[in-house]
């Protein structure tokens, strides 16, 4: 797994996370991609992941 933070952040940015991206392959129980996250006005941060195991959970 690798985080990029484009700049530094305060902690105010902390309660504004937005999701703006999610791409990602799913094979068996391993799952690649990246998740694109807007920390308010505090840049853009990215979380790539590769072959990580996952299990998906159904929310009732």
């Amino acid at each position: 797994m690798s985080v990029s933070l484009g700049e530094k952040f305060t902690s105010f940015a902390l309660k504004d996370l937005e999701v703006s991206s999610f791409n990602y392959t799913y094979e068996g129980d391993r799952i690649t991609g990246e998740i694109g996250i807007l920390p308010g006005n505090e840049g853009f941060w990215t979380i790539r992941f590769e072959q990580a195991k996952c299990d998906l959970h159904e929310n009732t």
